[in-house]
């Protein structure tokens, strides 16, 4: 085993001559799969939030999660709603080809393994001990983000737990990555951080109890059978920004508000039925998941519950929409899409994420019917084509032309499509409108949805 960061040469390295990738979020932007590669996406966790185009102040950014997901060869859904989320969230029936395989994440295998439990216990001697796991989800947003204001609540309620748990108690800590949170083990007498060089689901798995907030982490867990608590002193205040595709209260576990409820909790045995929960969400979840999906991945053998998206056979039509500003423009784009039928065709706007970063609520423009597909990358050529591409910008001739041919394009584009809008608003009749934007119109056909540019 060997970890790298994927700004490590390495990393592209490996990347660039691998011949299967498995991948449980996403690759960078840069990244275009060869067509020899096969793709596994196991992706991170079964949804509580909201996500794709179901969070409304990031659709402008969900170009690069789309895309791997379109050019993936395979897709792992554990349950019947998490394949119902992913595909509607992210607009896939259309435009993904890849084999959907129904069956539990590989990751969770390790809830069925009994063994492994009890050897992990022995050799940290907490065989006596009840074990209880801390595993929060992020909170904030990665440029606006307050490390000091945490460390400083974090350390106020570590140092609480700490006084509170009973000595036959330990708890184990893992915060979000991005939170870069970070203890000595002998800081506390009943808390520990997890582990080094173990996977995250190892240590989990000691558990004889599981405490996180809004963490996809707790349909994991569920596999287990052990008592869940959800920690939920911030729920009004974390959900004002953040859609939930479920309310908690539709789950059996008990919440808890402040560190009070939360040591009530832990000392109260689980005294709820999760048979039902564990039905829906962990659907498909089973110690042999993982030999399955290997086999067929890499043997392929048919020893899988798979199956195809089913398109619904109409044409794909794309429209470059610029940058979705305020302008005239926008208008006459937005005065097309009016009236026509877009039941006719599966139509979709794409767009630059960074030309949308200062003003995202741009895309709330567009109509619900119409799909999106933002473009998360820059043009990327191979070496000599980049440097042959610099070096003739830099003489001048190429920016000036190009600089003419947008401005000739943009007047071209506003008079067109002010023509076309007038033209159909003055037809006598929807129908008319209708079959005149059919016959003028160029539809751009999609294939197959490739928006990031060559590797270098």
């Amino acid at each position: 085993q060997r970890q790298m960061c994927i700004r490590d040469s390495r990393y592209v390295y490996y990347l660039s001559r691998s011949k299967y990738i498995i991948c449980n979020t996403r690759q960078p932007a840069w990244f275009k799969k060869r067509p020899e590669v096969m793709f596994l996406e196991t992706w991170h966790g079964t949804p509580l939030k909201n996500m794709g185009r179901d969070v409304k102040n990031e659709v402008y950014n969900m170009g690069n999660v789309m895309r791997n997901l379109i050019f993936s060869d395979y897709l792992v859904f554990p349950n019947e709603y998490m394949k119902e989320k992913m595909v509607s969230a992210y607009m896939l029936k259309n435009l993904c080809k890849a084999t959907i395989l129904n069956e539990g994440y590989p990751r969770n295998s390790v809830f069925f393994n009994t063994e492994r439990r009890a050897e992990l216990r022995k050799q940290f001697e907490v065989d006596n001990k009840e074990i209880i796991v801390y595993m929060p989800t992020w909170r904030g947003q990665v440029n606006k983000y307050d490390q000091e204001g945490v460390i400083d609540d974090t350390t106020h309620f570590l140092e609480e737990m700490d006084s509170r748990l009973k000595d036959n108690q330990l708890m184990y800590v893992k915060y979000h990555p991005l939170m870069k949170l970070e203890f000595e083990d002998n800081a506390y007498k009943h808390i520990k951080a997890f582990p080094a060089g173990y996977e995250y689901y190892e240590i989990l798995n000691m558990a004889d109890t599981l405490i996180t907030d809004y963490s996809s982490v707790f349909y994991d867990f569920a596999n287990s059978r052990k008592k869940i608590i959800l920690y939920t002193y911030d729920k009004e205040e974390y959900f004002q920004n953040r859609g939930i595709y479920v309310s908690l209260d539709e789950f059996p576990f008990p919440q808890a508000a402040t560190v009070d409820e939360l040591i009530e909790a832990i000392n109260t045995p689980k005294d709820y039925d999760d048979s039902e929960f564990i039905k829906k969400y962990c659907t498909y979840d089973s110690p042999d998941a993982v030999k399955r999906i290997c086999q067929r991945v890499f043997l392929g053998k048919s020893v899988t519950n798979e199956e195809k998206l089913i398109p619904n056979g109409k044409e794909n039509v794309l429209i470059f929409a610029g940058n979705l500003a305020k302008n005239g423009i926008t208008t006459a784009l937005l005065s097309v899409l009016d009236n026509i039928d877009l039941s006719k065709n599966n139509y979709y706007l794409s767009f630059r994420e960074r030309l949308l970063k200062e003003d995202p609520s741009r895309t709330e423009v567009i109509p619900d019917e119409v799909g999106v597909i933002p473009i998360s990358s820059e043009i990327t050529f191979d070496f000599k084509t980049d440097y042959a591409h610099k070096n003739y910008l830099k003489k001048g001739k190429e920016k000036k032309r190009i600089g003419y041919n947008y401005l000739g394009m943009a007047g071209i584009m506003v008079i067109a499509l002010v023509l076309l809008g007038s033209l159909m608003l003055q037809s006598k009749t929807l129908e008319r409108r209708r079959d005149y934007y059919d016959s003028k119109a160029t539809a751009l056909e999609l294939s197959l949805i490739h928006i990031s540019e060559p590797t270098r």
